[in-house]
């Protein structure tokens, strides 16, 4: 088994993770966004974190976030709960009592899908974001 010690990755694992996380992690980091801003004492080995969210099925090698609850949560050691809004219910956004919002980007010309912050991006220019529109919320509370 592989230690969660960044230093004891072997190379290639570790620089996998790392290509994986720079295509696909923008809604895991956008995550460790939100818990740091929460806790700004909080600072987080995202390597070592990721593996652990891997190891226990919250996020896939790819970078698909499987449990955001679970991921936040742990982050903040609170109970957290998400709830995903589609733009055209938009209204129902307002009454649910919120902490952080994750926004969904979605580009039909590249069918890509961007996930960031009002108040933070993983990718600086992101083209999805430029050309694309929201699609969905992900709207945090705890």
């Amino acid at each position: 088994m592989v230690s969660l010690t960044t230093n004891a990755l072997p190379d290639k694992l570790q620089n996998n993770l790392i290509k994986n996380m720079y295509e696909s992690g923008c809604y895991f980091l956008c995550l460790v966004h939100i818990a740091e801003k929460e806790n700004k004492y909080l600072a987080v080995d995202v390597i070592r974190f990721a593996l652990e969210c891997i190891s226990n099925g919250w996020l896939q090698e790819d970078f698909t976030v499987v449990r955001p609850d679970l991921i936040l949560g742990k982050l903040l050691e609170k109970t957290v709960t998400v709830t995903i809004i589609d733009t055209k219910d938009k209204e129902s956004f307002d009454t649910l009592p919120h902490k952080a919002i994750v926004n969904c980007w979605y580009n039909k010309r590249t069918g890509f899908t961007h996930f960031n912050c009002d108040d933070w991006d993983s990718l600086e220019n992101s083209v999805t974001v430029k050309e694309g529109k929201i699609v969905s919320y992900r709207v945090f509370s705890w």
